[in-house]
Formats: structure tokens, sequence, C-alpha cells
């Protein structure tokens, strides 16, 4: 099972320009990436101990 952590430091002003950004890479892009779009939202991969 992956589990993800938000980066809930960015404000919410600062998110909008975010999902703006992935929208513009989705609409551009042939081939989306889900990692792309996880890192633009500042969503990262928790590694399992």
């Amino acid at each position: 099972m992956k589990n993800y952590k938000f980066n809930d430091d960015i404000p919410a002003g600062e998110a909008i320009h975010y999902i703006r950004a992935v929208e513009r890479y989705v609409n551009t892009t042939r081939i989306v990436d889900e990692n792309v779009i996880l890192a633009i939202l500042g969503i990262e991969k928790v590694e399992e101990k």
C-alpha cells in the first residue's frame, strides 16, 4: 500500500497556482505522469519502514 504525505505548509493562495500548473501540464502533455502531478501539488510518497 502506498502512503502519501501532503505538504500542508503551502498557503492556500499558492496552492491554487499549483493546481493551475497541473491543469496546464495535463492539457499540453499526451502522456500524464502521476508522479509529476503529485510533485507539482506538493504530495510526497512516504517511505515504508
